[in-house]
């Protein structure tokens, strides 16, 4: 009886560390693919790709601060100050 307790505890134990480690893994290949991370694999690939075509390291980002400025703009239910904003990014002196 003592031997099969030492066997399933020891088991469990086992299955345990294969699913810590299964999580671990998991948890890596989600963060490559997270759009809320800096660092994953589709946001590199665009920057380097908008980088390359433009010469310009933050092409990126202006082309998205551009997309969503324009989007306040239009909106008129948009608070004053994300209005202002929009103007300064889309007209540069926000007039």
């Amino acid at each position: 009886m003592k031997n099969k307790t030492v066997l399933v505890l020891g088991m469990g134990l086992a299955g345990v560390a294969v699913l810590w480690y299964a999580k671990n893994k998991a948890e890596a290949a989600v963060q490559a693919l997270n759009p809320m991370n800096p660092d994953n694999i589709i946001h590199g690939g665009a920057s380097s790709l908008a980088e390359e075509i433009t010469g310009n390291e933050h092409a990126l980002q202006d082309g998205a601060d551009h997309v969503f400025a324009a989007l306040d703009w239009l909106n008129p239910w948009a608070p004053d100050h994300r209005k202002v904003y929009a103007k300064t990014v889309l007209f540069g002196d926000g007039q």
